[in-house]
């Protein structure tokens, strides 16, 4: 039996999360919003404010760099990424505060702890401060967020791999970053790094960057990172690391030429997320949880009804008690594959969308 009734509950904080329930709120509903970890979720604490607040750094060096171009001399170029790291933090913490100011809103009860299905309505939430608590609504809103899927090659165990997040707290530049992945996450931060001076090998298994976007795009953005100095291979299957003394490592990669060896100081991992939905129990709520197999990996939930259909429910299934409407809320981002924005005037944009079904997120 849950404690108590809201009109919605909203779990996690992320894109979705972050301006829904206060709209909800004002509108007069009651509602509950959940979260686990810092408020902001992925876009705000480790997606999109942190990434953008570096690439305008790596864009000013780039620029500096270029000055004598425009009859401006600057002299030698130089980066402390220390710096560049605290200011991301202090613009995530800003960030994070003005969010947080946000959610002084009549009818807006915010809970901190990991929530669960208990039922198709009912959520249980485990206190970040000890204890349990049981909620309902008639409308639940799913904006867990994704983390970096960890590496699974062999040897990855042996040596240091980054992700998308602990990239972004190093202090000082690597040498030579190796980036596993082509995608939106590894092109970003292989131009970034370039730019800020490091050197940049980026792996790319499918035969070319960007799989999801048209053919132009990919060789365009392809063209645009080797023109930065950034080294590409494409076709490119990573087998295995090692250790290659000191604190380099050694990346053995299988391309259509054969068995090649790469050396660098510093390996990132962009192969892909995967959803933060182990704890939800979705079968409590009669749903199944999927997951899509892409370098932007988002949780795909299916309702367990008679009554939905391939393109939605039906009035039967939208009518039942026990069929409760969620909604799934995401973030993904997409390229604008022009020359212009890849060069420094933003690499990527985010598209953000939300889908709603009977009974579980879709």
């Amino acid at each position: 039996m849950a404690d108590e009734h809201y009109d919605a509950i909203i779990i996690g904080t992320s894109q979705g999360g972050r301006f829904l329930p206060v709209e909800l709120a004002r509108a007069g509903q009651k509602v509950a919003l959940i979260e686990r970890d810092q408020l902001g979720g992925v876009c705000v604490n480790r997606g999109c404010t942190p990434t953008k607040t570096m690439v305008a750094s790596a864009r000013l060096a780039y620029q500096a760099r270029r000055g004598a171009e425009y009859g401006v001399r600057t002299g030698p170029v130089s980066v402390d990424l220390a710096a560049v790291r605290e200011r991301k933090r202090a613009m995530v913490a800003g960030a994070r505060q003005d969010y947080a100011s946000r959610l002084a809103q009549d009818g807006l009860d915010l809970i901190q702890g990991e929530a669960r299905f208990t039922g198709p309505k009912t959520v249980e939430i485990a206190l970040t401060d000890g204890g349990t608590r049981q909620i309902s609504a008639p409308v639940v809103v799913i904006d867990a967020g994704t983390r970096p899927r960890p590496l699974a090659i062999t040897g990855a165990g042996d040596v240091p791999v980054l992700d998308s997040t602990s990239i972004m707290e190093l202090d000082e530049l690597p040498e030579h970053l190796i980036i596993l992945g082509g995608g939106y996450i590894g092109l970003e931060f292989g131009q970034m790094f370039r730019r800020f001076g490091s050197q940049v090998t980026i792996i790319q298994n499918a035969a070319r960057l960007m799989m999801i976007e048209d053919e132009d795009v990919s060789d365009e953005v392809a063209a645009i990172m080797r023109d930065d100095g950034i080294t590409v291979l494409t076709s490119s299957t990573p087998t295995r690391v090692e250790p290659a003394g000191g604190s380099r490592l050694r990346l053995t990669v299988r391309t259509q030429d054969g068995e090649r060896q790469i050396e660098g100081s510093h390996l990132l991992s962009a192969t892909g997320r995967i959803p933060n939905t182990e704890a939800l129990t979705p079968e409590a709520a009669a749903s199944v949880l999927t997951t899509a197999a892409s370098s932007r990996s988002m949780s795909t939930w299916k309702p367990v009804s008679a009554a939905s259909t391939r393109w939605g429910t039906s009035r039967a299934a939208r009518a039942s008690p026990t069929c409760p409407t969620t909604i799934t809320a995401s973030c993904t981002p997409t390229s604008s594959g022009t020359r212009r924005r890849a060069r420094g005037t933003g690499s990527s944009r985010t598209r953000c969308s939300s889908t709603r079904s009977s009974a579980a997120p879709a």
